[in-house]
Formats: structure tokens, sequence, C-alpha cells
């Protein structure tokens, strides 16, 4: 193979890859854009919220932070949401597991009041109002 023609066959040869970079870029984008546009599709669909489905169960940490957030806030009222929450968060490390004990005792009594609650809602769903009858036009006929 003399030297021309083994450059003419790089040449063709280097054509066909930039060819085929180009397919490739294109193809690149137009998956990219497919994936943008359902990421946007998805964070438009909102996951609805059932009305009567009962909440999870709270646990002692978040009992504790809902009675004492507002303590902190009152106290430093300049203070930031995270930088009150840390401080309550560092007050809770500091409990004594006797007293982390008498949380979970409290959260454990107030979910059993949850649970009568959420049977007697539950009971209510069951029992449904009497149907109305319909009323029908009766054809008159002369």
């Amino acid at each position: 193979m003399s030297a021309h023609a083994f450059i003419a066959y790089l040449r063709c040869e280097a054509n066909l890859a930039d060819e085929r970079a180009r397919s490739l870029r294109a193809t690149a984008a137009a998956i990219e854009a497919h994936a943008l546009q359902e990421d946007d599709d998805h964070k438009k669909q909102k996951r609805k919220r059932e009305p009567k489905r009962p909440k999870r169960q709270q646990t002692a940490y978040t009992m504790f932070i809902q009675e004492n957030y507002e303590l902190v806030k009152k106290s430093n009222p300049t203070m930031s949401s995270k930088d009150i929450t840390s401080i309550v968060a560092k007050q809770w490390a500091n409990v004594s597991e006797e007293d982390k004990q008498v949380w979970k005792e409290a959260i454990e009594d107030a979910a059993q009041g949850e649970i009568i609650e959420t049977d007697a809602v539950a009971s209510e769903e069951k029992v449904s109002p009497p149907k109305k009858k319909k009323m029908t036009k009766k054809l008159v006929q002369v």
C-alpha cells in the first residue's frame, strides 16, 4: 500500500469517525432532553394523601422536640429554626436514659389513645347513611 493510498484511507476513516461522533452526540442530546422532560413530569406529580389515613407513630425524640422547641424559641427569639432544633437535639443527647424511658412511656400511652381513635374512625366509615330513592318521572299517556 502506497503512502498516498494510506493517507486517503486514514482520511476516510477520520470522516467516518466524525460522522459517528456527531451521531452519538445527537443521540446523547436526545436522551438527555427526554430525561429532563421525565424529571419535569415527575416533579409535577404530587402524591395525594389519604385524608383519614393514620399518621406514623411519633417517637420519644419528636415528642421531646415538640415540647422543648417553643421554650428554646421564647428564650432565643432571634435564632434560626435550624439552630433552635440543634440546641434541642443536644438537650436530648444529654437526657439520662431514665428520663428518655419516661418519654417513651408517654409516647406509648399517646399511641394507645390514637389506636382507640383510629378504630372509632374506621367503625364510622363502615356505617353509611341510607341511600335516597331516585325520583322517576312517569309518562302520562293521553
